[in-house]
């Protein structure tokens, strides 16, 4: 198979052909792990409060043991940075994964918007990019507790 199209369709069907008289085609599902993971796959950030930092962990593995290096981080709309960056072995002991600490910055209210979204993109060596997906969930105003005792008529 074509590594480029694995890539384009991590899965699908073949369909086999055959010319045996009792069986003209047999169909084989795939599901190939991506290269590169991140876990969690995304952030949510919920009850977040406008100008009041969040930090968060992620983890970058690769699924296949090959080492790997981050060669750039960036954010789509700068609510996100990496504050700390970390190459660590990987469970097996036998590769590397990335230990990132992230920094959430919420931005002021702005009307009635309580949720804004943002991605991680990192570059590693040997050109390829990824992106980590990032949704921050405002808390809901807080409605005012009146004692009120309701007196059935």
């Amino acid at each position: 198979m074509d590594p480029k199209l694995l890539q384009k369709y991590p899965a699908g069907t073949l369909l086999l052909t055959l010319t045996h008289p009792e069986c003209e085609e047999v169909r084989i599902g795939y599901h190939i792990l991506p290269e590169f993971e991140f876990r969690p796959p995304s952030i949510l950030l919920f009850n977040v409060e406008p100008n009041r930092p969040v930090r968060r962990e992620v983890w970058l593995v690769n699924n296949y043991g090959e080492d790997f290096e981050i060669t750039s981080c960036t954010s789509a709309v700068h609510l996100v940075e990496v504050v700390e960056q970390e190459r660590v072995p990987a469970e097996d002991q036998k590769s590397f994964c990335y230990h990132l600490r992230l920094a959430f910055k919420p931005p002021p209210v702005s009307g009635d918007q309580n949720v804004f979204g943002d991605t991680l993109i990192l570059r590693v060596a040997g050109g390829r990019t990824l992106q980590l997906p990032c949704r921050l969930f405002y808390s809901r105003p807080q409605v005012p507790f009146t004692n009120v005792r309701i007196r059935p008529h």
